[in-house]
């Protein structure tokens, strides 16, 4: 009878163990699959966050684009204005020479006239 309860504890060792084992390996795959599930969550929100970036950064470069065609419809503008006004000081300058010029003559006509006159004041005078 004691080989029968030997023969008997270890069969019913031999079950508890393989219960025990397959207890412990579906654990294991429960755990693996929740690991896994983990990874794939973490990396979808690393991925979210990552498009969330370049949505932003893709805004702000049509931001960028937008500010610089105004910047560069400005300074066509200014450079317009420049080129009138540069035109306009030319002219200017032109008709202030001129104006000089006519001045110059003037002046010689009345320095001609104002000696002629001298002229004939002298020839009264003697």
């Amino acid at each position: 009878m004691s080989i029968e309860i030997g023969l008997l504890i270890s069969v019913a060792s031999i079950l508890l163990g393989y219960y025990g084992f397959r207890r412990n390996e579906k654990n294991d795959a429960k755990q693996e699959t929740k690991n896994e599930t983990d990874k794939v969550k973490e990396e979808a929100t690393r991925s979210a966050v990552i498009e969330t970036k370049l949505d932003t950064i893709s805004r702000g470069i049509e931001d960028i684009r937008v500010d610089m065609r105004a910047s560069e419809k400005q300074v066509a503008s200014i450079t317009s204005n420049q080129v009138r006004q540069d035109e306009s000081l030319k002219s200017a300058h032109k008709r202030i020479d001129a104006m000089e010029k006519k001045l110059e003559t003037v002046d010689s006509e009345i320095k001609h006239v104002d000696s002629k006159v001298n002229n004939i004041v002298m020839g009264v005078k003697v």
